[in-house]
């Protein structure tokens, strides 16, 4: 996929390479003498934190942080925006992750990921008979408009992935720009009432736009690494709890919307004896499963493709003697989740989720 544009629409997983680099026109100031990062998964396993301030996130009301020039500049600077909607609590549903703005004017670095954004629905109540909805993760739009800078010396230890599909969970990648909303997890049946109950339906992914204009440069990665990332991620279904004469049904897997990264700017992923993968840009829309037993999965948006559209430089440069998901320029992933088969002969199994459509325009 070199030098010239393409549009692919309804393949259920896509990857290519784009390579051919120019002159850069804003290079990357200083030199980078200094590398160090915290991988992803430390930032699943704390709190929300941030060496620029932005404003907390809300399940109600729409947030935007605007990072002005002044607040960047590689001293140990990253956007990091972590929000979960507060959990269901008995016949009430999971709140949702709400929706985020973050327009990126500071030069950011040399920690990874330079920017995050992630949010998430909270999960459903299993307190009542019936388990309650998940909150949906939350719609996120980021623009960038400075040049990041991700370097890595000391990865977490490991190397290992995280047990979603996708790549979202996992611990070890590195990331210039990552934005991801997670719709949260059905409830479970209650298993003390008598009768049985379905489980709850699991929240959806929400929309995720990604807008670059800069440079975003990852090295180091000796695990794994993706210049641009955004998924949208459908949470999956409650437990059902099956009592003798009922009907019961998991909870549904929660459905996906699009994801649309525009690149105008430059990409370049540098590294050796890499373990995983090296993508430049990636986008993943990935429904959530049916719950325990005869949940149907979650489908993708059948109505609008998830989009990456390129006209800037994507270099990616690694090696590795074991790289189990390979060196990809623009990958995208489509998946419908899955439908979870019947526990007796009463009852049909789980319908299995829409993968939907795509498109890579490529025109760098």
């Amino acid at each position: 996929m070199k030098g010239a544009a393409r549009s692919l629409t309804r393949s259920k997983d896509i990857a290519g390479k784009a390579g051919r680099r120019l002159p850069d026109p804003h290079p990357f100031p200083g030199s980078l003498s200094s590398l160090a990062a915290s991988a992803i998964g430390l930032l699943l396993m704390q709190p929300a934190m941030a060496d620029v301030s932005c404003p907390p996130a809300s399940s109600s009301t729409p947030t935007t942080c605007t990072v002005e020039y002044d607040q960047g500049g590689y001293t140990w600077q990253n956007v990091i925006v972590d929000f979960t909607g507060s959990n269901g609590s008995d016949e009430n549903d999971g709140s949702p992750g709400g929706s985020y703005t973050v327009n990126n004017n500071a030069l950011l670095g040399p920690s990874s990921p330079g920017i995050v954004v992630r949010l998430k629905g909270g999960n459903g109540s299993s307190d009542a008979s019936d388990g309650t909805k998940a909150g949906a993760g939350g719609t996120i739009r980021i623009t960038n408009n400075a040049n990041i800078s991700a370097t890595q010396y000391d990865p977490v230890p490991g190397g290992l992935s995280g047990s979603a599909p996708g790549i979202w969970d996992d611990a070890t990648t590195m990331f210039g720009i990552y934005g991801v909303s997670v719709g949260g997890m059905g409830g479970d049946a209650d298993d003390t009432v008598f009768g049985g109950g379905d489980g709850g339906d699991g929240g959806r992914g929400s929309t995720v736009t990604i807008d670059n204009g800069a440079n975003i440069q990852v090295e180091q990665m000796p695990y794994g690494g993706v210049g641009i990332y955004g998924a949208s991620i459908g949470g999956d279904g409650g437990r059902q709890h099956s009592a003798a004469g009922g009907n019961q049904r998991g909870g549904f897997g929660g459905a996906v919307d699009v994801v649309t990264i525009t690149n105008r700017g430059s990409v370049t992923l540098n590294a050796s004896n890499v373990t995983a993968l090296a993508w430049g840009i990636a986008a993943e829309a990935i429904g959530g499963n049916g719950g325990v037993y005869n949940g149907n999965g979650g489908a993708t948006n059948q109505s609008a493709p998830s989009l990456i559209q390129n006209s800037g430089i994507v270099q990616v440069t690694a090696n590795g003697a074991a790289m189990s998901q390979g060196v990809r320029g623009l990958s995208m992933l489509s998946q419908g989740g899955n439908g979870i088969a019947a526990n007796d002969g009463s009852d049909d199994g789980g319908i299995g989720g829409w993968f939907g459509q795509m498109s890579i325009v490529n025109s760098g």
